[in-house]
């Protein structure tokens, strides 16, 4: 007789229980729990979205003020220059721009006349820009760098102020008005003074080490063909080989250094030239500047951001052709754009950003990016971008190396009262002319090679040795302080001394220029 179970509570059997709750609460908790980790990682998700987003827009807004306020103070320092280019009396030992609406001529070089130089202008809607370059904080450094000329060297300093322009009657930098942005950049400005060691065709310290071939023609016209200081005795047979007014002469107190020749040291004439080519930065430098778009009518350059071409309406000057006349530089430039990733690459000492930096940044991160890419490549050279843009054609003419690489000349226009500073060893070919005035100063030792069709006026200053083949002409002036082997080639060799090309480049390059070095200030606000 199979006999029956019961339950716990008396009377029940433990078939006719009703299931636990046990399970089921058990199966409850479960739901909490998981609902509670939905909510937990749909919140951190959200948070994270909106720090992300939020974090994008304060980069946007932080890379695009910077940007634009640091080319703003640099369009500051480029008015300033045109300032004391534009003055009579030179050298300007004063800097007051004036205000006089109503004068005959009007002059309206500034805002504010009790300030400095002062312009504002409007960027998009309410976003406002202004510079200033204070009076003040101008200052006359001749005696600093060794010139007795007072005026003949000037440190100025230019601040820029991006800011939001809510009320027109409040100062720019006084609410309901907001300063979002300033910068305050500093540079010298001065002249290439030229001084020659003598009046002659060339001028070597070492005469006995002179080789004239057969190719060459050397004539000082009315002056001596070939000078040298008078503590070295000249080779027998020299004169026989040249034209001049003596065809030698030995000159008492000779001197060729550049501290005597141009009045300043080599690190300050490489800051003040027009194209500087170097051994370690030049490739990556240029391969940039080629590669970076330029903004239509840009004369220095916005970075990218697409402002009216920071003209500053025509506050600013075009961009100068090789030629001296205004030139696109749009037109110069092989690539339409450059990836992020490529810039990092080409930029000397720099990384590619990470992956995910453009698509954080977005379209305004990838444009600082870039700019932020130009100016390191300027600043590898001490130049800035337009700088660097502009002398892209350069590399091709002097693409030289301390191994003694052979440099391209291609056709190019005329240059036209252009200093050029190469800090190393250069030789140049045969491959395309070479034409203009110009100053071109040689840090080591020039070779230029048969076929090479050199014709440029001007002065040659080379600090190293110097050897000529041809062809190569040049109505001016050639400076070699080492030895100097001429006219052995199979091109002809033609050096005249030419006052004229000489008094015309000089005074082309004592006009006030900027330098490459421009820093950042420190000052009050």
């Amino acid at each position: 007789m199979q006999s029956t179970r019961f339950s716990a509570r008396p009377g029940v059997p433990q078939e006719e229980r009703p299931p636990s709750a046990e399970p089921r609460a058990e199966r409850g908790a479960v739901l909490v729990w998981a609902l509670l980790f939905s909510i937990i990682t749909s919140a951190m998700i959200v948070s994270h979205a909106t720090y992300m987003a939020a974090n994008r827009r304060e980069m946007h807004v932080r890379y695009e003020h910077a940007t634009l306020a640091d080319q703003f103070a640099r369009s500051g320092l480029t008015d300033t220059l045109t300032w004391f280019q534009r003055q009579v009396t030179q050298p300007v030992t004063a800097f007051q721009p004036k205000l006089d609406p109503n004068g005959d001529p009007p002059m309206v070089e500034t805002l504010d006349p009790t300030v400095g130089l002062v312009r504002e202008f409007e960027v998009r809607g309410n976003l406002w820009a202004r510079y200033e370059v204070r009076s003040a904080e101008a200052q006359d450094v001749s005696s600093q760098r060794g010139q007795t000329t007072a005026g003949t060297v000037w440190d100025v300093g230019s601040r820029s102020y991006l800011y939001y322009l809510n009320d027109p009657d409040a100062p720019f930098d006084a609410g309901p008005n907001r300063v979002m942005a300033t910068t305050y950049l500093r540079a010298e400005m001065q002249g290439i003074p030229l001084v020659p060691p003598a009046g002659a065709a060339i001028a070597v310290d070492s005469p006995d080490r002179i080789n004239i071939g057969p190719k060459a023609e050397i004539d000082g016209g009315e002056g001596p063909a070939v000078a040298a200081p008078d503590t070295v005795s000249m080779p027998p047979g020299l004169a026989a080989q040249l034209t001049g007014m003596p065809p030698v002469l030995s000159v008492p107190g000779y001197r060729s250094s550049p501290e005597d020749v141009f009045s300043m040291h080599f690190d300050s004439l490489r800051g003040l030239s027009d194209f500087v080519v170097e051994e370690a930065s030049v490739a990556a430098a240029v391969s940039t500047a080629t590669a970076l778009p330029m903004p239509a009518g840009g004369s220095g350059g916005d970075g990218g951001f697409g402002l009216p071409a920071l003209g500053l309406g025509g506050l600013m000057p075009p961009p100068l052709g090789l030629g001296g006349e205004p030139m696109s530089v749009t037109s110069s430039l092989s690539s339409p754009s450059v990836s992020a990733e490529l810039v990092g690459t080409l930029v000397s000492g720099s990384r590619p950003e990470p992956w995910w930096f453009e698509s954080m940044m977005g379209w305004w991160g990838q444009k600082w990016q870039e700019s932020q890419a130009s100016r390191r490549a300027a600043s590898s050279m001490a130049s800035t971008p337009t700088r660097v843009r502009g002398w892209s054609w350069l590399h091709r003419r002097f693409q030289a190396g301390r191994g003694q690489v052979l440099a391209a000349v291609v056709n190019e226009p005329t240059l036209q009262d252009r200093a050029i500073f190469v800090d190393h060893d250069v030789q140049l070919d045969g491959q395309h002319p070479m034409t203009g005035r110009v100053l071109l100063v040689v840090d080591g030792d020039l070779t230029v090679h048969n076929q090479a069709e050199i014709y440029i006026q001007g002065m040659v200053y080379v600090r190293g040795d110097c050897v000529i083949k041809g062809d190569f002409h040049l109505d001016g002036m050639l400076v070699v302080r080492g030895s100097l082997d001429v006219g052995f080639g199979t091109g002809s060799v033609k050096i005249r001394r030419d006052q004229h090309q000489l008094d015309a480049l000089k005074r082309s390059l004592e006009r006030y220029r900027m330098s490459r070095s421009i820093r950042p200030g420190w000052a009050a606000p």
